[in-house]
């Protein structure tokens, strides 16, 4: 895949085999435990609820629990020169990331020959 469809939505369709039917959206994650503190995060947004947390390459539902809270903000992404920002729409939060943030985390987990002549993966 090229370094542009990592940021896509038909990558993480196809990644994820989330039906056309289903409106994906940006979204920032806010996620806080007592242990750690407040994490912002980006995510895909599937509904009100559901989201993928694109670092952790898996679902989540949001939560509200006294030990954990996960919380989805609906994002714009804006391009900034190298980097995305991925700013709530209530202009409260905003994660900025490298164009290569998505590439960095799902290029080594979506085979490819080129794996074959490369060293090492990074």
């Amino acid at each position: 895949m090229k370094t542009k469809e990592y940021n896509s939505f038909k990558f993480f369709r196809a990644y994820f085999n989330i039906p056309e039917r289903i409106k994906l959206e940006w979204c920032v994650i806010k996620e806080y435990t007592e242990k750690e503190g407040v994490k912002l995060r980006l995510g895909i947004a599937l509904n009100e609820r559901l989201y993928i947390d694109v670092a952790s390459r898996r679902f989540f539902t949001c939560l509200d629990a006294p030990c954990l809270q996960r919380t989805i903000y609906p994002a714009d992404r804006i391009n900034e020169g190298e980097n995305y920002r991925y700013q709530s729409r209530e202009n409260i939060l905003s994660v900025v990331l490298s164009k290569h943030f998505i590439e960095d985390i799902y290029r080594p987990a979506w085979f490819d020959v080129s794996f074959m002549q490369e060293e090492r993966l990074y």
